[in-house]
């Protein structure tokens, strides 16, 4: 548990689609993999659904769903990822101000945690990775919502940083914590 230093917040962080994007290469993976542009019908149908395993373009194609879930513990997709832009000048200058930023992802370590650690110091947040302060879900723990609100709890956040809503919607923290949805760009 941390403890409460008058002006400095606790800060829970999303991974994916609030600092690093993979978005693109997933969409690039699937359409090569499965014929599904993605792209094509986010913008043709304004699908937002995050859960692309459950699309009807994806369950129609035998595998389809498995082959999205499977790119989640794929550390090839994790590398290279494109930043989210200002996201790592934002969370430098926090850290200057002695905010503890904690990174609370729904990547498993056991499969991905090289890769991400590896962009992390890439990618000018190499002091995340020193002070232990990406956490990841565990392989048993598949529901986002409940590991996300353990830590907040846990790390007596003040606000919570994420991009999908529904896991967002389930994130029960201290109270008083603030909760963030950010607009990610899936496009890409």
């Amino acid at each position: 548990m941390s403890k409460e230093v008058p002006g400095i917040l606790n800060i829970g962080v999303d991974v994916d689609g609030v600092v690093a994007s993979i978005y693109k290469k997933i969409n690039r993976l699937v359409n090569e993999n499965l014929g599904v542009d993605m792209k094509a019908i986010r913008e043709a149908q304004g699908q937002t659904d995050y859960w692309l395993h459950r699309w009807p373009q994806i369950t129609a194609i035998s595998g389809g769903s498995e082959f999205v879930c499977g790119l989640w513990d794929n550390p090839d997709v994790f590398r290279g990822a494109e930043r989210v832009p200002g996201a790592v000048k934002t969370l430098n200058q926090w850290r200057k101000q002695n905010y503890q930023i904690w990174f609370i992802t729904s990547r498993n370590e056991e499969s991905v945690g090289l890769a991400t650690k590896r962009w992390f110091e890439e990618n000018g947040l190499g002091w995340a990775v020193n002070e232990g302060r990406i956490l990841f879900i565990s392989p048993q723990d598949k529901d986002r919502p409940s590991f996300k609100s353990a830590a907040a709890k846990r790390l007596g956040l003040n606000v919570f940083i994420e991009d999908h809503d529904e896991t967002l919607a389930g994130i029960e923290g201290p109270t008083m914590m603030i909760k963030i949805l950010i607009a990610c760009h899936h496009n890409s």
